[in-house]
């Protein structure tokens, strides 16, 4: 029997790591706009059943990150979450807002040396 979310209290990537979370100069923290709270990035996303089914690369500072590898994904109401490992090694969380169409970048780690 798998359990959901809400059942398994997890706690978010970067406070299992000790990493933060990215956040643009201007959030306040107050996230009335539509609920996006990192910063924005453009995610190639594959569609299959249903739209931005997964992601495949985003653009980020003028640089394109191919996805080697989806590590986990999870969902809130509004929003799917995905941790991935890119094509320059490091491990990233992307948002994907769906009543807004929006991806955010929300964390970015290196992975330690073996993992």
């Amino acid at each position: 029997m798998r359990r959901t979310q809400k059942e398994r209290k997890v706690q978010p990537f970067w406070s299992r790591r000790g990493d933060l979370p990215l956040r643009n100069a201007s959030d306040s923290g107050d996230n009335k706009t539509g609920g996006t709270s990192g910063m924005q990035i453009k995610v190639e996303g594959y569609s299959g059943f249903k739209l931005n089914e997964r992601p495949v690369r985003f653009h980020l500072g003028g640089n394109e990150y191919a996805i080697e590898k989806i590590l986990d994904q999870w969902f809130s109401p509004d929003a799917t979450y995905f941790k991935v490992r890119a094509g320059d090694g490091n491990d990233y969380i992307l948002k994907y807002y769906s009543p807004s169409d929006e991806w955010t970048l929300e964390s970015y780690r290196r992975p330690a040396d073996g993992e």
